[in-house]
Protein backbone atom coordinates (compact mmCIF):
# COMPACT_ATOMS: atom_id res chain seq x y z
CA UNK A 1 0.00 0.00 0.00
CA UNK A 2 1.41 3.38 -1.02
CA UNK A 3 0.53 6.00 1.57
CA UNK A 4 -0.34 9.51 0.34
CA UNK A 5 0.80 12.51 2.36
CA UNK A 6 -0.52 16.07 2.66
CA UNK A 7 1.29 18.54 0.41
CA UNK A 8 -0.90 21.64 0.66
CA UNK A 9 -3.63 21.30 3.29
CA UNK A 10 -5.71 24.36 2.33
CA UNK A 11 -4.99 24.08 -1.39
CA UNK A 12 -6.06 20.43 -1.54
CA UNK A 13 -9.34 21.17 0.23
CA UNK A 14 -10.20 24.21 -1.88
CA UNK A 15 -11.50 22.26 -4.89
CA UNK A 16 -12.69 19.19 -3.01
CA UNK A 17 -15.15 18.21 -0.30
CA UNK A 18 -13.28 17.48 2.91
CA UNK A 19 -14.52 15.29 5.74
CA UNK A 20 -14.73 18.35 8.02
CA UNK A 21 -17.02 20.07 5.46
CA UNK A 22 -19.77 17.50 6.07
CA UNK A 23 -21.03 19.06 9.31
CA UNK A 24 -21.36 22.45 7.58
CA UNK A 25 -23.23 20.90 4.65
CA UNK A 26 -25.53 19.27 7.23
CA UNK A 27 -26.24 22.68 8.79
CA UNK A 28 -24.62 21.82 12.13
CA UNK A 29 -22.19 24.75 12.16
CA UNK A 30 -24.69 27.61 11.83
CA UNK A 31 -24.12 28.56 15.49
CA UNK A 32 -20.42 29.06 14.62
CA UNK A 33 -21.20 31.32 11.64
CA UNK A 34 -20.54 28.64 9.01
CA UNK A 35 -23.40 27.78 6.64
CA UNK A 36 -23.74 25.74 3.42
CA UNK A 37 -24.00 29.01 1.47
CA UNK A 38 -20.78 30.36 2.96
CA UNK A 39 -19.00 27.05 2.22
CA UNK A 40 -20.37 27.16 -1.34
CA UNK A 41 -18.89 30.65 -1.81
CA UNK A 42 -15.52 29.37 -0.56
CA UNK A 43 -15.55 26.42 -2.98
CA UNK A 44 -16.56 28.75 -5.84
CA UNK A 45 -13.71 31.15 -5.00
CA UNK A 46 -16.14 33.98 -4.15
CA UNK A 47 -14.83 34.29 -0.59
CA UNK A 48 -11.68 33.16 1.20
CA UNK A 49 -11.91 29.93 3.23
CA UNK A 50 -11.33 29.89 6.96
CA UNK A 51 -7.58 29.94 7.63
CA UNK A 52 -7.69 29.22 11.36
CA UNK A 53 -7.65 31.15 14.62
CA UNK A 54 -6.18 30.85 18.13
CA UNK A 55 -8.40 27.84 18.90
CA UNK A 56 -7.29 25.93 15.79
CA UNK A 57 -3.65 26.96 16.36
CA UNK A 58 -3.59 25.51 19.88
CA UNK A 59 -5.67 22.53 18.79
CA UNK A 60 -2.95 21.68 16.28
CA UNK A 61 -0.25 22.18 18.93
CA UNK A 62 -2.03 19.87 21.40
CA UNK A 63 -2.56 17.19 18.76
CA UNK A 64 0.86 15.55 19.25
CA UNK A 65 0.44 15.30 23.03
CA UNK A 66 -3.06 13.85 22.69
CA UNK A 67 -1.93 11.22 20.18
CA UNK A 68 1.12 10.45 22.35
CA UNK A 69 -1.28 9.57 25.17
CA UNK A 70 -3.34 7.41 22.81
CA UNK A 71 -0.28 5.47 21.56
CA UNK A 72 0.89 5.02 25.15
CA UNK A 73 -2.49 3.49 26.04
CA UNK A 74 -2.45 1.35 22.88
CA UNK A 75 1.12 0.06 23.32
CA UNK A 76 3.66 1.19 25.95
CA UNK A 77 5.11 4.57 26.92
CA UNK A 78 8.50 3.82 25.33
CA UNK A 79 6.90 3.37 21.89
CA UNK A 80 4.84 6.53 22.35
CA UNK A 81 7.99 8.48 23.26
CA UNK A 82 9.87 7.21 20.22
CA UNK A 83 6.92 8.08 17.97
CA UNK A 84 6.86 11.61 19.40
CA UNK A 85 10.59 12.08 18.75
CA UNK A 86 10.07 10.99 15.14
CA UNK A 87 7.21 13.46 14.71
CA UNK A 88 9.17 16.34 16.24
CA UNK A 89 11.98 15.68 13.75
CA UNK A 90 9.53 15.80 10.83
CA UNK A 91 9.15 12.05 10.21
CA UNK A 92 5.68 10.88 9.17
CA UNK A 93 6.24 7.11 9.43
CA UNK A 94 7.16 5.07 12.50
CA UNK A 95 7.21 1.30 13.00
CA UNK A 96 7.34 -0.51 16.35
CA UNK A 97 6.20 -3.83 17.80
CA UNK A 98 4.19 -4.76 14.67
CA UNK A 99 2.46 -1.35 14.46
CA UNK A 100 2.93 1.14 11.62
CA UNK A 101 2.03 4.74 12.51
CA UNK A 102 1.44 7.24 9.69
CA UNK A 103 1.00 11.00 10.24
CA UNK A 104 0.02 13.79 7.81
CA UNK A 105 -1.72 11.30 5.55
CA UNK A 106 -4.48 11.98 3.10
CA UNK A 107 -7.03 9.89 1.26
CA UNK A 108 -8.94 11.01 -1.80
CA UNK A 109 -11.02 9.76 -4.69
CA UNK A 110 -13.02 11.40 -7.44
CA UNK A 111 -16.65 11.36 -6.46
CA UNK A 112 -19.95 12.56 -7.89
CA UNK A 113 -19.83 15.50 -10.35
CA UNK A 114 -16.07 14.79 -10.76
CA UNK A 115 -15.33 16.66 -7.54
CA UNK A 116 -12.90 14.93 -5.19
CA UNK A 117 -13.71 13.72 -1.71
CA UNK A 118 -10.70 14.19 0.56
CA UNK A 119 -9.83 13.34 4.16
CA UNK A 120 -6.84 13.95 6.41
CA UNK A 121 -6.62 11.55 9.38
CA UNK A 122 -4.68 12.78 12.40
CA UNK A 123 -3.19 9.30 12.82
CA UNK A 124 -3.47 6.34 10.42
CA UNK A 125 -2.32 3.02 11.84
CA UNK A 126 -1.64 -0.40 10.36
CA UNK A 127 -2.27 -2.84 13.19
CA UNK A 128 -0.28 -6.06 13.83
CA UNK A 129 -3.25 -8.20 12.72
CA UNK A 130 -3.04 -6.56 9.26
CA UNK A 131 -6.03 -4.30 9.87
CA UNK A 132 -6.20 -0.51 9.98
CA UNK A 133 -7.26 2.20 12.39
CA UNK A 134 -7.94 5.94 12.22
CA UNK A 135 -7.49 8.00 15.39
CA UNK A 136 -8.60 11.63 15.54
CA UNK A 137 -7.40 14.11 18.18
CA UNK A 138 -9.58 16.90 19.56
CA UNK A 139 -8.86 19.52 22.23
CA UNK A 140 -11.64 21.64 23.69
CA UNK A 141 -12.44 24.20 26.30
CA UNK A 142 -14.75 23.10 29.08
CA UNK A 143 -17.79 25.08 27.90
CA UNK A 144 -17.63 23.91 24.26
CA UNK A 145 -17.31 20.28 25.38
CA UNK A 146 -20.60 20.23 27.31
CA UNK A 147 -23.29 17.94 25.92
CA UNK A 148 -26.54 19.62 24.84
CA UNK A 149 -30.01 18.18 25.42
CA UNK A 150 -30.30 16.92 21.82
CA UNK A 151 -26.86 15.24 21.93
CA UNK A 152 -25.88 17.12 18.75
CA UNK A 153 -23.13 19.15 20.39
CA UNK A 154 -20.57 18.36 23.06
CA UNK A 155 -19.00 15.13 24.32
CA UNK A 156 -20.77 12.67 26.61
CA UNK A 157 -19.11 12.14 29.99
CA UNK A 158 -20.73 8.70 30.40
CA UNK A 159 -21.01 7.20 26.89
CA UNK A 160 -17.52 6.65 25.43
CA UNK A 161 -18.79 4.86 22.32
CA UNK A 162 -18.95 6.76 19.03
CA UNK A 163 -22.50 7.73 20.08
CA UNK A 164 -20.90 9.93 22.76
CA UNK A 165 -19.37 12.19 20.11
CA UNK A 166 -20.91 15.44 18.85
CA UNK A 167 -22.90 14.77 15.69
CA UNK A 168 -20.50 16.95 13.66
CA UNK A 169 -17.47 14.87 14.70
CA UNK A 170 -19.37 11.61 14.15
CA UNK A 171 -20.27 12.63 10.57
CA UNK A 172 -16.70 13.79 9.91
CA UNK A 173 -15.18 10.49 11.06
CA UNK A 174 -17.72 8.37 9.16
CA UNK A 175 -16.87 10.23 5.95
CA UNK A 176 -13.18 9.71 6.74
CA UNK A 177 -13.74 5.96 6.99
CA UNK A 178 -15.47 5.91 3.61
CA UNK A 179 -12.71 7.91 1.88
CA UNK A 180 -9.82 5.94 3.41
CA UNK A 181 -11.52 2.65 2.52
CA UNK A 182 -12.03 3.70 -1.10
CA UNK A 183 -8.61 5.31 -1.51
CA UNK A 184 -6.59 2.44 -0.01
CA UNK A 185 -8.93 -0.40 -1.03
CA UNK A 186 -9.64 -1.40 2.59
CA UNK A 187 -12.64 -3.58 3.45
CA UNK A 188 -14.96 -1.86 5.93
CA UNK A 189 -14.64 -4.84 8.30
CA UNK A 190 -10.87 -4.29 8.38
CA UNK A 191 -10.80 -0.69 9.63
CA UNK A 192 -11.67 0.78 13.03
CA UNK A 193 -12.05 4.30 14.35
CA UNK A 194 -11.51 6.26 17.52
CA UNK A 195 -11.39 9.83 18.80
CA UNK A 196 -9.06 11.02 21.56
CA UNK A 197 -10.34 14.10 23.31
CA UNK A 198 -8.60 16.46 25.74
CA UNK A 199 -11.03 18.73 27.59
CA UNK A 200 -9.91 21.77 29.56
CA UNK A 201 -6.24 20.62 29.42
CA UNK A 202 -6.71 17.79 31.97
CA UNK A 203 -9.70 15.58 31.13
CA UNK A 204 -8.53 12.96 28.59
CA UNK A 205 -11.11 10.64 27.01
CA UNK A 206 -11.20 8.04 24.25
CA UNK A 207 -14.34 7.37 22.21
CA UNK A 208 -14.67 4.22 20.11
CA UNK A 209 -16.83 1.16 19.49
CA UNK A 210 -15.94 -2.47 20.12
CA UNK A 211 -17.30 -3.22 16.63
CA UNK A 212 -19.46 -1.69 13.85
CA UNK A 213 -17.39 1.45 13.30
CA UNK A 214 -18.67 1.89 9.75
CA UNK A 215 -22.38 2.80 9.63
CA UNK A 216 -23.82 2.16 6.16
CA UNK A 217 -27.00 4.21 6.74
CA UNK A 218 -25.02 7.22 7.97
CA UNK A 219 -22.62 6.94 5.02
CA UNK A 220 -25.55 6.82 2.57
CA UNK A 221 -27.05 9.97 4.13
CA UNK A 222 -23.69 11.76 4.01
CA UNK A 223 -23.18 10.83 0.35
CA UNK A 224 -26.64 12.11 -0.50
CA UNK A 225 -25.95 15.48 1.19
CA UNK A 226 -22.45 15.79 -0.28
CA UNK A 227 -23.56 14.91 -3.82
CA UNK A 228 -26.40 17.44 -3.65
CA UNK A 229 -23.92 20.10 -2.51
CA UNK A 230 -21.55 19.19 -5.34
CA UNK A 231 -24.46 19.74 -7.71
CA UNK A 232 -24.85 23.28 -6.35
CA UNK A 233 -21.17 23.92 -7.09
CA UNK A 234 -21.20 22.42 -10.59
CA UNK A 235 -24.49 24.01 -11.65
CA UNK A 236 -23.59 27.33 -10.00
CA UNK A 237 -26.72 27.24 -7.84
CA UNK A 238 -26.33 28.64 -4.32
CA UNK A 239 -27.76 26.53 -1.46
CA UNK A 240 -30.78 27.78 0.42
CA UNK A 241 -29.90 30.51 2.97
CA UNK A 242 -30.15 29.43 6.60
CA UNK A 243 -29.53 32.77 8.35
CA UNK A 244 -30.23 36.47 7.91
CA UNK A 245 -26.53 36.94 7.16
CA UNK A 246 -26.91 34.37 4.38
CA UNK A 247 -29.80 36.36 2.93
CA UNK A 248 -27.68 39.53 2.89
CA UNK A 249 -24.84 37.67 1.17
CA UNK A 250 -27.20 36.24 -1.44
CA UNK A 251 -29.22 39.43 -1.99
CA UNK A 252 -26.91 42.40 -1.26
CA UNK A 253 -29.36 44.85 -2.88
CA UNK A 254 -32.94 45.43 -1.82
CA UNK A 255 -35.67 45.77 -4.43
CA UNK A 256 -38.86 47.68 -3.72
CA UNK A 257 -41.16 44.71 -3.62
CA UNK A 258 -43.37 42.96 -1.06
CA UNK A 259 -43.50 39.36 0.10
CA UNK A 260 -47.25 38.87 0.48
CA UNK A 261 -48.08 36.32 3.20
CA UNK A 262 -51.07 35.77 5.51
CA UNK A 263 -50.44 36.09 9.24
CA UNK A 264 -51.26 32.39 9.58
CA UNK A 265 -48.37 31.37 7.28
CA UNK A 266 -46.35 28.60 8.98
CA UNK A 267 -42.64 29.43 9.07
CA UNK A 268 -41.07 26.54 11.02
CA UNK A 269 -41.90 24.09 13.80
CA UNK A 270 -45.64 24.80 13.31
CA UNK A 271 -45.13 28.44 14.35
CA UNK A 272 -47.10 31.00 12.34
CA UNK A 273 -45.72 34.30 11.07
CA UNK A 274 -47.99 36.19 13.51
CA UNK A 275 -46.88 34.09 16.51
CA UNK A 276 -43.22 34.49 15.62
CA UNK A 277 -43.51 38.28 15.38
CA UNK A 278 -45.37 38.37 18.71
CA UNK A 279 -42.65 36.20 20.25
CA UNK A 280 -39.99 38.60 18.91
CA UNK A 281 -41.83 41.52 20.52
CA UNK A 282 -42.08 39.65 23.85
CA UNK A 283 -38.37 38.72 23.82
CA UNK A 284 -37.37 42.30 23.01
CA UNK A 285 -39.34 43.49 26.02
CA UNK A 286 -37.60 40.89 28.21
CA UNK A 287 -34.22 41.90 26.81
CA UNK A 288 -34.96 45.53 27.62
CA UNK A 289 -35.87 44.63 31.21
CA UNK A 290 -32.72 42.49 31.58
CA UNK A 291 -30.58 45.31 30.20
CA UNK A 292 -32.13 47.70 32.72
CA UNK A 293 -31.35 45.29 35.60
CA UNK A 294 -27.77 44.90 34.35
CA UNK A 295 -27.38 48.68 34.33
CA UNK A 296 -28.65 48.86 37.90
CA UNK A 297 -26.12 46.21 38.98
CA UNK A 298 -23.34 48.04 37.12
CA UNK A 299 -24.22 51.30 38.88
CA UNK A 300 -24.40 49.69 42.34
CA UNK A 301 -21.07 47.84 41.93
CA UNK A 302 -19.47 50.93 40.38
CA UNK A 303 -20.44 53.04 43.41
CA UNK A 304 -18.92 50.41 45.72
CA UNK A 305 -15.74 50.33 43.62
CA UNK A 306 -15.19 54.09 43.63
CA UNK A 307 -11.59 54.94 42.69
CA UNK A 308 -10.28 51.47 43.57
CA UNK A 309 -9.10 48.71 41.24
CA UNK A 310 -10.91 45.73 42.75
CA UNK A 311 -13.45 44.42 45.22
CA UNK A 312 -12.38 41.40 47.25
CA UNK A 313 -13.40 39.38 50.29
CA UNK A 314 -11.54 39.54 53.64
CA UNK A 315 -10.01 36.17 52.67
CA UNK A 316 -8.51 37.72 49.54
CA UNK A 317 -10.89 36.28 46.92
CA UNK A 318 -11.21 38.84 44.11
CA UNK A 319 -14.82 39.42 43.07
CA UNK A 320 -14.63 42.40 40.66
CA UNK A 321 -11.75 44.24 39.00
CA UNK A 322 -11.54 47.60 37.28
CA UNK A 323 -8.91 48.73 34.76
CA UNK A 324 -8.50 51.81 32.61
CA UNK A 325 -8.66 51.61 28.83
CA UNK A 326 -8.84 54.11 26.02
CA UNK A 327 -10.42 53.94 22.61
CA UNK A 328 -9.99 56.64 20.00
CA UNK A 329 -12.18 57.13 16.97
CA UNK A 330 -12.61 59.65 14.19
CA UNK A 331 -15.95 60.87 12.91
CA UNK A 332 -15.64 60.65 9.13
CA UNK A 333 -18.58 63.00 8.71
CA UNK A 334 -16.89 65.65 10.89
CA UNK A 335 -13.58 65.09 9.09
CA UNK A 336 -15.27 65.56 5.70
CA UNK A 337 -16.99 68.76 6.85
CA UNK A 338 -13.99 70.37 8.58
CA UNK A 339 -11.02 68.92 6.65
CA UNK A 340 -12.31 68.05 3.16
CA UNK A 341 -8.80 67.78 1.64
CA UNK A 342 -7.60 65.42 4.35
CA UNK A 343 -10.77 63.36 4.01
CA UNK A 344 -10.19 63.15 0.25
CA UNK A 345 -6.65 61.82 0.81
CA UNK A 346 -7.90 59.21 3.26
CA UNK A 347 -10.63 58.10 0.85
CA UNK A 348 -8.24 57.93 -2.14
CA UNK A 349 -5.83 55.68 -0.21
CA UNK A 350 -8.69 53.27 0.64
CA UNK A 351 -8.15 53.81 4.36
CA UNK A 352 -11.91 53.99 4.90
CA UNK A 353 -13.66 50.63 5.04
CA UNK A 354 -17.31 50.91 4.05
CA UNK A 355 -19.45 47.93 4.95
CA UNK A 356 -23.03 47.74 3.79
CA UNK A 357 -25.66 45.80 5.68
CA UNK A 358 -29.40 45.41 5.83
CA UNK A 359 -31.55 45.92 8.89
CA UNK A 360 -35.02 44.59 9.66
CA UNK A 361 -37.55 46.99 11.22
CA UNK A 362 -40.54 45.40 12.95
CA UNK A 363 -43.99 46.90 13.27
CA UNK A 364 -46.47 45.99 15.95
CA UNK A 365 -48.73 43.11 14.94
CA UNK A 366 -52.37 44.19 14.94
Amino acid sequence: MKIKYIEDFHGERKNAIGSSDVSTIAGLNVKYGQTPLKLWEEKKGISEPFQGNEATYWGHRHELNILHRYIKNLTIEEIADKWLVKRLTGKNKFKADGYEFYSNTKAEYEGFWKIKNIAHADLFIKLPENKYHIQEAKSLRLYSSKRDENNEYGYSSSDTSLNGLPLSVYLQTQFQLLIYCKCYNIQTKDISLGVSCLIDTSDYREYTNKKDWYDENTIDSINEMVNRFKGYITENLPPQPLTWEDVQRLYPKTIQNAVVLPKTYIIKNDISLENMLQKKEHLQKQASEIEKELDEIQNAIGILMGENSRIQTPEGDILVTCSESERKSISLKTLEENEPELYKQVAEKNLVNVSKFKRLYYRKVK
